[in-house]
């Protein structure tokens, strides 16, 4: 838990402040953020906002110490959003009880993969993967640390010994393996899986006010999509940027067109709609309960996330659907290529997180 202000602690909006001093250990921001009401200095003491690359626990300590109010990037148990097992229990929170189907091993809500921690859940796991194994239903599952980002110790496997094995090794999830992916033409490659990251920013869960970017970014593996080879990385997984794999970059405008083109007659905005409405009923469901529980509240929080999301086949209509799978949330995502692909990527952010600033800054209140 995080040590707050008293409950009267309050903070003077910086629309009118001239100039508003920023602290950052982020170079990025440094560099892409230009508007001139913002300015960086060396001195967190003195600072309006703390942009901060490491958690802040201590916000009483920080502000008796500074004698003055400050904005942060980051709100009280956030880890609930960003921390993969705990995320997993908020989603389910969307979702009422009998929506939930035990017989047809259906998820609710549909765009949360089943997931369980392996640390607490490896029995109830071990049974569901074997009544799984009993109807004959996919079993493809993929294991992932509880903290880690950037593709870090992800394993795919349909192999129940090797799962366990690896519940031993580190705090883990098992998330069931998304067999049915919407694909992409890659040109001289084939169909590839293929993930989008969009970025939200958060100005206050009290008041739910919340943005998403317009822009999305995409990401692609470098191999046709087939459910085999699963330690083929570049087959399996999107994440090339941090390591020697080769990079597909593309803007958001550009795959939309061919996106419409390759999956007619699936309309663009009908998938982006539904991508929304889950993005609302995630920090929606991260508030129904208290912290830790649940996310906190505290005056000057402010916060961008970067959602990972897939899209999939749903057959269980007379016309297939499309529906989005959230992957993970990530806290102060890695937003370079945002800034090499919009230089005013950072402007716009910080003109709606602190100046609440929204006409023309390529964002959409949900």
């Amino acid at each position: 838990m995080e040590i707050l202000p008293d409950d009267d602690y309050e903070i003077p909006s910086l629309v009118h402040e001239p100039k508003i001093r920023l602290y950052t250990d982020y170079p990025e921001v440094s560099e892409f953020l230009t508007d001139p009401r913002f300015y960086s200095t060396s001195d967190k003491t003195k600072a309006h906002i703390l942009w901060l690359s490491g958690r802040l626990y201590d916000y009483k300590s920080l502000a008796d110490s500074r004698g003055e109010l400050f904005y942060v990037s980051q709100f009280p148990s956030e880890q609930v959003l960003i921390n993969k097992d705990l995320l997993a229990i908020v989603c389910r929170r969307s979702c009422e009880e009998e929506d939930s189907n035990i017989n047809t091993f259906e998820n609710c809500p549909k765009w949360l993969p089943t997931t369980y921690s392996l640390m607490i859940e490896l029995p109830q796991f071990v049974s569901y993967f074997q009544n799984r194994e009993k109807r004959n239903l996919d079993n493809v599952w993929i294991c992932k640390p509880f903290n880690l980002a950037r593709g870090l110790d992800i394993y795919v496997t349909d192999n129940l010994t090797e799962i366990i094995r690896l519940s031993e090794a580190r705090p883990m999830v098992a998330c069931k393996y998304v067999t049915d992916p919407v694909l992409f033409p890659k040109e001289n490659v084939g169909l590839v899986k293929m993930d989008l990251r969009f970025i939200v920013l958060l100005r206050s869960i009290q008041d739910f006010e919340l943005f998403v970017y317009e822009r999305f970014w995409l990401r692609f593996a470098n191999k046709p999509f087939s459910l085999e080879d699963f330690e083929d990385y570049e087959k399996h997984f999107t994440v090339m940027n941090y390591n020697d794999f080769p990079l597909q970059q593309m803007f958001c405008h550009d795959f939309i067109k061919l996106f419409e083109k390759v999956h007619s007659p699936h309309k663009w905005s009908d998938v982006e709609n539904s991508i929304y409405k889950m993005i609302k009923d995630i920090f929606i469901a991260s508030a129904l309960r208290e912290p830790p529980a649940g996310i906190g509240t505290f005056p000057g929080s402010r916060a961008m996330y970067g959602l990972d999301i897939m899209l999939e086949w749903d057959r269980t209509y007379d016309e297939k659907r499309i529906n989005p799978v959230l992957l993970e949330v990530n806290w102060m995502p890695d937003c370079k290529r945002a800034c090499d692909y919009y230089p005013e990527f950072y402007d716009d952010v910080f003109s709606v997180l602190f100046l609440n600033e929204i006409d023309g800054k390529h964002v959409v209140q949900l």
